[in-house]
């Protein structure tokens, strides 16, 4: 679900409160600001409002915006100009051609359309593995059944090779816990987990990937998510990591999958000893 779809507004209380220049701002365009903040979650354009040619009526920008405001506002004309004007000369707000937008509210709902596509991708990837795991389980369910009725001997060796097969299968999902051993607290839990990377190993809850974005950066974090996504799809998750929040901590704190300069060795941590890059795979490291 994209941020506009959500039915309340994030609002950073620490960051409202000593956000420097809305504190220079009046309580009238204090309030003025909450309303518009509201206006602009629900906006085609997260985080702003396009001035439209049918809106331009006087050729004074703000007082025009103030005029297709105040239709959607409990104050007056003058009021709403007065605080758009205070808004925009302390930097709260900022215009770029005929769009009045806030800063921070844009950039969030790009990160939030970046974030729902990446999940999507990986749940369509999952979804097709699934969808070749059943297909190859009625098949063999059928050919069982044409086996049974010709050679009742042969239908015994069949079942031993399903039943290996089977084996192999819960191997291969005993990372994944049952449904019924799972408790309605834990359940709730996974639910609010999002998938990230292409393959959709990395799972993270909203909050942990909000405090990683903003203790890493974009640029470091998404390194780190391909870097470990790519790096589980490859062995299976062999290292059977589970918390995917502490495992992208040390991705970025041990520089994983970066050159080290001076032949040192990857931390202790890595996937393998075997240095590991997420467009070409393992390659066999360089003894010093």
């Amino acid at each position: 679900m994209s941020r506009r779809e959500q039915p309340y507004l994030p609002l950073y209380v620490m960051d409202f409160l000593t956000d420097e220049k809305l504190v220079e701002c009046s309580a009238e365009s204090t309030g003025v600001y909450i309303r518009l903040m509201c206006l602009m979650h629900k906006s085609e354009q997260y985080g702003a409002i396009l001035l439209k040619q049918k809106d331009k009526q006087t050729g004074k920008q703000i007082y025009d915006f103030a005029c297709k405001l105040m239709r959607q506002m409990p104050y007056d004309i003058e009021t709403i100009e007065r605080s758009l004007t205070e808004l925009l000369n302390e930097g709260v707000l900022s215009m770029d051609g005929d769009v009045l937008f806030q800063r921070r509210m844009v950039r969030d709902g790009k990160l939030s359309d970046t974030r729902a596509s990446a999940g999507k991708r990986g749940g369509q990837g999952r979804g097709q593995k699934n969808g070749a795991r059943a297909f190859a389980s009625r098949f063999a369910s059928d050919f069982d059944q044409a086996k049974t009725e010709a050679n009742a001997e042969n239908e015994i060796e069949i079942e031993n090779e399903y039943e290996i097969e089977d084996k192999s299968e819960d191997e291969d999902n005993r990372d994944i816990p049952k449904e019924e051993n799972i408790s309605l607290p834990a359940r709730e839990k996974m639910s609010q987990l999002r998938k990230y990377g292409q393959y959709g190993w990395v799972k993270l809850t909203d909050d942990q990937y909000e405090r990683l974005q903003r203790e890493l950066g974009d640029a470091e974090l998404q390194r780190c998510i391909d870097y470990i996504d790519e790096s589980a799809q490859i062995t299976k998750n062999k290292n059977k990591w589970r918390d995917w929040n502490l495992v992208i901590r040390k991705c970025s704190r041990d520089r994983w999958g970066l050159s080290v300069k001076g032949g040192a060795a990857p931390g202790r941590d890595q996937p393998h000893s075997a240095e590991f890059k997420p467009s070409t795979g393992f390659r066999k490291a360089e003894s010093s």
